[in-house]
């Protein structure tokens, strides 16, 4: 445990100088296992780094500041009609998607999770699966989300942590050619969910390291005001 390291990290600008030695190596990661997936599945010959830079910011697990698993995650305002046509939902069932409308505030999706094959549940005594599973519920209930949204894939893990973790499916469809299961973390569920979370996650997540600059850096118009007093 020693070795291990939560850190919640941005997926794009603005990034604290002492950041980017951890970016670049999160973002090599994701570059590695994604390429070949998609190419496998979709047949996609170039994964262009957008598609890593469009989400918001990662939870990203080291082992000895190297990264070994990460999950991606993008803040969404489902009364906005570009939401629901965004990419990201082509597979979510429009009467699903307008019924989210009715939630008041900000919702989260998480994307592009991802192991190194070293680090695989078969190869190690470290679940990294079913720690960034619970991590994703953490990140709701700290962030004040009204719901998260997942995706995952019937023949991988995934699933059943995130059923652990406080999911709940709510519809099955097809995506990159693979059966998968629309997956919704609400609150309510997954405070229940929580009592259950691994000592593991309980105890990285207390000393989680949180590298947004929103959480430490003022804003340009609040840096004035305090000129200004």
């Amino acid at each position: 445990m020693e070795d291990l390291k939560l850190y919640i990290l941005p997926c794009r600008e603005p990034l604290n100088k002492h950041c980017y030695d951890l970016y670049n190596k999160s973002y090599d990661l994701w570059k590695l296992i994604w390429s070949d997936t998609l190419k496998e599945l979709d047949g996609v010959e170039k994964l262009y780094s957008n598609e890593f830079t469009r989400f918001d910011f990662a939870t990203v697990i080291t082992k000895n500041e190297n990264p070994i698993s990460l999950m991606c995650y993008g803040e969404v305002d489902m009364k906005m009609k570009a939401r629901h046509e965004d990419s990201w939902f082509s597979c979510w069932p429009q009467d699903l998607l307008r019924a989210q409308t009715d939630r008041e505030g900000i919702s989260l999706i998480a994307a592009w999770f991802c192991t190194h094959p070293e680090y695989r549940k078969s190869k190690q005594d470290i679940n990294v699966t079913q720690i960034l599973a619970e991590s994703f519920g953490k990140i709701v209930l700290d962030g004040q989300y009204n719901v998260g949204y997942g995706v995952t894939r019937n023949n991988r893990s995934v699933g059943k942590y995130s059923l652990n973790a406080g999911g709940t499916v709510v519809g099955n469809t097809i995506a990159h050619n693979c059966e998968v299961d629309l997956v919704l973390f609400e609150p309510e569920n997954i405070k229940l969910k929580q009592v259950e979370y691994s000592q593991v996650l309980q105890e990285l997540w207390n000393k989680r390291i949180d590298l947004r600059m929103r959480n430490t850096k003022e804003s340009v118009n609040e840096k004035r005001i305090r000129k200004a007093a």
